[in-house]
């Protein structure tokens, strides 16, 4: 079973897509905010994607503190950013 690592500050949000995903089998680990996103990476669980929605911090900050400690985990972003900066920034 595939691991997906949700990031979604919105409670609603964050419940709707785990369920979604659980529906299609796949294993969810919600965190609310960056901090519990990481936690999850460092206790040695398998994560396969993160999906990154809405945080409270930047996402490309956060995306940045991944890359810095070698994580090669897949992000997806899921949000709309129109700037061409913050997509290729995205892309690092």
């Amino acid at each position: 079973m595939k691991s997906i690592l949700l990031l979604e500050e919105d409670s609603e949000g964050r419940e709707i897509l785990s369920k979604m995903l659980r529906q299609r089998r796949y294993r969810v680990m919600p965190a609310e905010h960056e901090t519990a996103a990481l936690a999850v990476l460092d206790s040695g669980s398998p994560v396969d994607l993160v999906l990154a929605g809405a945080t409270f911090r930047n996402r490309l900050e956060f995306l940045a503190h991944l890359r810095e400690q070698s994580r090669l985990v897949p992000v997806v972003f899921l949000a709309d950013h129109r700037d061409a900066e913050s997509r290729l920034r995205g892309l690092v």
